[in-house]
């Protein structure tokens, strides 16, 4: 999943992106990563509550902006 929503971000199809990042994260709710990259896409879209509630998530869950996992 990570794959595909990276893809879908790389070519601009940020919806896209958003479901494939939530199909990670249902299937492995813990994903760290998933969300902090689910965070980045919902920010670039404008959705700024979501992105904040899904980075304090990542954050939770061990993953943050100097995490090489984050792709950031």
């Amino acid at each position: 999943f990570l794959g595909r929503a990276a893809a879908a971000e790389a070519q601009g199809r940020l919806r896209d992106a958003v479901t494939a990042y939530q199909e990670a994260i249902g299937m492995f709710p813990d994903f760290g990563v998933a969300h902090w990259r689910l965070a980045g896409t919902l920010e670039k879209l404008g959705r700024l509550r979501e992105s904040a509630r899904e980075r304090a998530l990542a954050v939770r869950l061990g993953v943050g902006s100097g995490d090489p996992k984050a792709g950031l």
